[in-house]
């Protein structure tokens, strides 16, 4: 499962990253696309000079220097779609965080339970079983849990 959200997340962060370039499109076609890198033809250069622009696929920031070098007086436009698309991706964005607010009230579990879920926690992060060692750690399953003991090293290894 959790392979499966994680594939989730990355189809959706390259969705929302292929779209994150629709707001440029009166400056500039995109024209090539080869994994991490992105190329835009600019529509304000001459016919004679198209200039190829090529940008990383989480950056604008090549195409916005080519306006600031090539195009200064279009800069206001360039910042107005980057501004608008901003504040539309800010507004159209999911959390992938469970507001804390949903597990309003008490909510229990059994000390085998706490263990088998910091088990899962360290073996599915690749973390150190010194871990639950941590004074943070134990700190964190002590405000979650007050009742409960945080499973031991020894515990972990058998």
């Amino acid at each position: 499962m959790r392979l499966q959200n994680k594939n989730i997340m990355a189809t959706t962060a390259a969705c929302r990253r292929l779209d994150s370039y629709n707001h440029l499109k009166e400056l500039y076609d995109k024209v090539d696309e080869d994994g991490k890198n992105l190329t835009f033809l600019c529509k304000l250069c001459p016919p004679a000079f198209k200039k190829k622009i090529r940008t990383s696929v989480t950056s604008t920031a090549n195409l916005k220097r080519h306006i600031e070098l090539k195009h200064p007086a279009s800069l206001s436009r360039y910042v107005q779609a980057n501004k608008k698309s901003k504040d539309s991706q800010d507004r159209s964005s999911t959390s992938t965080q469970i507001p804390l607010t949903a597990y309003s009230g008490s909510f229990f579990i059994s000390q085998p339970q706490l263990d088998h879920l910091v088990v899962q926690y360290i073996v599915g992060d690749l973390q150190p079983l010194s871990k639950v060692e941590s004074p943070a750690f134990i700190n964190l399953i002590k405000g979650l849990q007050p009742s409960k003991t945080v499973v031991s090293v020894i515990k972990l290894i058998k």
